[in-house]
């Protein structure tokens, strides 16, 4: 399970007027860990201002309750639900690339599965998940997948590198 410290990540804010004007309508982008999406959170600058991830707190006395559909929410200077959006054009969830294993020669050998052929177990931090699935024998084996589907680091605190990795810990996860 994730951290409830861990779980959000806020790309700051955009303001579209002055930023000292409390009117002005601010949209925040906050990313869930645990449900792997963007969810824009729109407001003011009141709500939202400069330096202060208020958003995060805002968002997330609401994220469990959103259905997957909805892309933004509207929020009350009070930090109140006023109205959701599942237009795909709020959509501002990123892209995951893979590489592709024929163009990464040390990879060539590797053995691979397909990611919709894995179950998930547990969400073990921001972009870690505990996975299982069967193989041929039709014995479970259980895998830790990592990765970083927005490419930055999953706190601001962390300005470490992200990677895209899959490893399989036989003994240890068994």
């Amino acid at each position: 399970m994730i951290d409830p410290g861990d779980r959000f990540f806020s790309e700051g804010q955009g303001y579209f007027g002055p930023r000292d004007n409390p009117t002005t309508e601010t949209h925040c982008n906050v990313w869930d860990w645990d449900q792997l999406r963007m969810v824009k959170v729109k407001g003011t600058a009141k709500l939202f201002p400069p330096e202060v991830e208020t958003e995060i707190l805002v968002f997330a006395q609401f994220a469990d309750l959103l259905s997957p559909e909805i892309h933004a929410i509207t929020v009350n200077d009070d930090g109140l639900l006023t109205g959701v959006s599942t237009d795909p054009e709020e959509d501002n969830t990123m892209f995951t690339g893979y590489l592709s294993f024929s163009n990464v020669e040390s990879l060539a050998d590797c053995r691979t599965i397909q990611y919709f052929k894995l179950q998930e177990i547990d969400r073990l931090g921001p972009g870690v998940d505990l996975l299982s699935y069967e193989v041929e024998s039709g014995n479970p084996h259980k895998v830790v997948f990592k990765f970083n589907p927005m490419g930055k680091p999953s706190q601001k605190k962390e300005r470490k590198k992200s990677t895209l990795t899959f490893w399989q810990k036989n003994k240890a996860l068994e």
